[in-house]
């Protein structure tokens, strides 16, 4: 094998290497904010459930 195959070989590798370790770093990303999303989301739509749930319960507690 000469150098210059043993160079292409190298770089070929590095190139690789570093298109999926961006590639996974990408899909990381992306799962992390609609993950964080997805709770923020949640948040939104548990808390005034929450707080409905806590009122009614306060209001039957008067009531009774």
């Amino acid at each position: 094998m000469s150098g210059m195959e043993l160079a292409f070989l190298l770089s070929a590798e590095l190139v690789f290497s570093l298109s999926v370790g961006l590639a996974v770093r990408l899909v990381e990303l992306v799962f992390l904010l609609s993950v964080g999303l997805a709770i923020r989301l949640a948040v939104l739509v548990f808390s005034p459930s929450v707080g409905l749930a806590i009122q009614l319960v306060v209001l039957v507690i008067k009531l009774a």
